[in-house]
């Protein structure tokens, strides 16, 4: 016998209420996209799973076949996230890959770079020091001397020429100055031999500046006939006395 309420109904239908929210391992709510496909896969699932179950054995077969479509459809939504991981974790190795390709051929290249500078500047610090051998070897080596008629300032023929060639080697070497010295032989009176000798000095430093010789590397000096070198019965020696002498020196700082 079958004893009943009264408030009790008797029905056909089964009804399963908040049955997703009970799974386990399963978050109530997802704040990602893909855990939202994984529960759209369990729900399908669930469905699938009760559908079945439902047809083989009933309202029970429900319950039973909705919990495991749920689980099923739960390990396949997790399985095809963890494959798209995967993916993603290949593309990123292959990007590390790539950038430490990259960057070996990077420090290859610095290191190409750094030894060829090195090579530069061992070759810059070899011109500079042939640079400057040559600049001592000028100064110690070149003399220009410029010989005079008695009484004379007059440049003689061919003078201004090499004034001219020496001019334009000096623009190109500023490092050095000219010194023009200026000389007289023994023969007059001191101050007028002082004078002329400064007169000399004078004609050959106008034709080294109008040759474009800048004054700033010009050093005047006049010894008139203090620095003789021959007797007065020595004629041709007193030739050689009245002159003007040409010197290189280096820049201070050079």
């Amino acid at each position: 016998m079958m004893i009943r309420r009264r408030d009790e109904k008797v029905t056909g239908c089964f009804r399963i209420d908040g049955f997703g929210s009970g799974l386990p391992g399963r978050a109530v709510e997802s704040g990602s996209d893909s855990l939202k496909e994984v529960e759209q896969q369990e729900l399908q699932g669930m469905g699938a799973g009760a559908l079945a179950g439902g047809v083989i054995a009933g309202p029970a077969g429900i319950v039973i076949g909705a919990i495991g479509g749920a689980l099923v459809g739960r390990s396949n939504g997790l399985e095809e996230e963890l494959g798209k991981a995967q993916q993603k974790l290949a593309q990123l190795e292959m990007e590390l890959s790539l950038g430490e390709r990259r960057h070996q051929e990077l420090k290859m290249r610095l290191e190409d770079n750094e030894s060829q500078l090195g090579g530069l500047d061992k070759a810059l610090s070899k011109s500079r020091q042939q640079h400057s051998d040559q600049l001592n070897a000028i100064t110690e080596g070149f003399v220009l001397a410029i010989h005079f008629r008695t009484g004379s300032a007059e440049l003689e023929v061919g003078y201004g020429e090499q004034l001219g060639r020496l001019a334009t080697a000096l623009r190109r070497l500023p490092e050095l100055d000219a010194h023009i010295d200026g000389y007289a032989d023994i023969r007059g009176q001191g101050d007028l031999n002082l004078s002329l000798s400064k007169q000399r000095v004078e004609v050959v430093k106008r034709r080294l500046l109008a040759h474009g010789l800048g004054s700033s590397h010009l050093i005047e000096r006049t010894y008139g006939e203090s620095k003789a070198r021959y007797a007065v019965e020595d004629f041709e020696g007193l030739g050689l006395d009245r002159r003007v002498v040409i010197h290189f020196c280096r820049r201070s700082g050079t």
